[in-house]
């Protein structure tokens, strides 16, 4: 509201630092979708970059635990693109620990296999961090648990999803339990190679 007051006012949506950072940069580091709407409709530029090469989508993705903005940014245009260090949005998400941004990002098609400039990606963050929630979300674990085959989940645990990460957006249970619980892989035989995969007994 305070925003939509000061375009009002009279004042500009389209101020920038010396840095070339912009309003909609710095208030898509907090939690506040709606005021990212306003510039938005206001006719910001949502792929503008400051000196770092950062978008409002890479310093959100960075800032935000929660994925409102991003949505309202993705659903503007914003585009999936990468800082002076090589750095994607998924990437910063995944260094800050935001599975439900990770997950938002990895939904609207974001780059799994994008390299920083040091040759890092967003799984190798995540691991390196060990943070098994960020993990699952770049795999889309829990929905490929649900709806998925036994193959392309043991093809998930391969590449490194965590089978008993405690982390589920929806229901809070672990992938695992949503895997032996879903039709998808209620056969004894699917059940068998999913154990299998995971590395676990059926007991």
């Amino acid at each position: 509201e305070e925003i939509s007051n000061a375009l009002k006012s009279g004042a500009s949506a389209f101020i920038a630092y010396n840095d070339g950072t912009t309003t909609l940069m710095e208030t898509a580091k907090g939690n506040s979708p709606e005021a990212v709407q306003v510039l938005l409709g206001a006719g910001v530029n949502v792929n503008a970059k400051n000196s770092d090469g950062n978008t409002a989508l890479l310093l959100a993705a960075q800032s935000n635990y929660y994925a409102e903005v991003i949505d309202v940014l993705i659903e503007a245009g914003a585009e999936d693109t990468s800082n002076k260090n090589g750095e994607t949005a998924l990437m910063l998400a995944a260094r800050s620990n935001s599975p439900e941004v990770v997950l938002t990002l990895v939904k609207a098609g974001a780059d799994l296999s994008a390299k920083s400039s040091t040759g890092e990606t967003a799984l190798s963050i995540a691991r390196a961090r060990k943070e098994d929630a960020v993990i699952n979300a770049l795999f889309n674990f829990d929905e490929l648990c649900e709806k998925g085959s036994a193959e392309e989940i043991s093809q998930a645990i391969k590449g490194g999803a965590v089978v008993n990460a405690d982390y589920d957006s929806r229901s809070g249970y672990t992938p695992l339990i949503i895997a032996t619980t879903s039709n998808t892989v209620s056969l004894r035989s699917d059940k068998a190679n999913f154990f299998h995969s995971a590395k676990l007994s059926l007991q």
